[in-house]
């Protein structure tokens, strides 16, 4: 697969991991409730909302989510530099929810609290690979974990509302 750079945002919280995209398309994982949310802004403004549990596959996950599943297996794979950082390599094994495991090479800055500076996966099926930079260690708005009173889940989208007049 060919190289692809793209540059989003990524929020931590207690409550778990938000990638901001861009300004019209973001993700939200909440580990606690164990699902999902996809936000869309529309060209009219408007706003959508739809969540599904993490195993239905609801678009590529953001690979800082797939460290917060059920049980994570970390072993040391050495010391590298990765854009400045000295930093620690560990491959790592996570076991899904669904049954499946995830296979990770994670390089956590020694100076940043190890923080991921950098993360390779084969586990949608395509090598992907995402570098973190640009840290932040301030509170996230509270409002980027916060999901709209109107999020549908994944199964009832493309379900047409029927309308009355009245």
């Amino acid at each position: 697969m060919g190289r692809y750079d793209i540059s989003s945002k990524v929020y931590f919280s207690g409550k778990g991991v938000r990638a901001q995209y861009n300004t019209v398309l973001g993700r939200l994982l909440l580990a606690a409730d164990h699902k999902v949310y996809n936000f869309t802004v529309y060209p009219n403004g408007t706003t959508g909302c739809v969540w599904a549990k993490p195993e239905a596959a609801m678009g590529y996950p953001n690979l800082l989510e797939l460290l917060y599943d059920t049980v994570v297996t970390r072993k040391s794979a050495g010391k590298e530099v990765v854009d400045g950082h000295n930093t620690s390599v560990e491959n790592v094994v996570v076991k899904r929810s669904n049954g499946k495991n995830a296979d990770f090479k994670v390089w956590l800055a020694d100076d940043l609290k190890g923080v991921p500076v950098r993360i390779e996966s084969s586990y949608t099926g395509a090598k992907m690979s995402a570098v973190y930079r640009d840290y932040v260690f301030d509170a996230p708005d509270a409002a980027l974990f916060t999901v709209p009173a109107k999020c549908i889940p994944i199964e009832k989208m493309g379900q047409v509302v029927e309308q009355t007049n009245q």
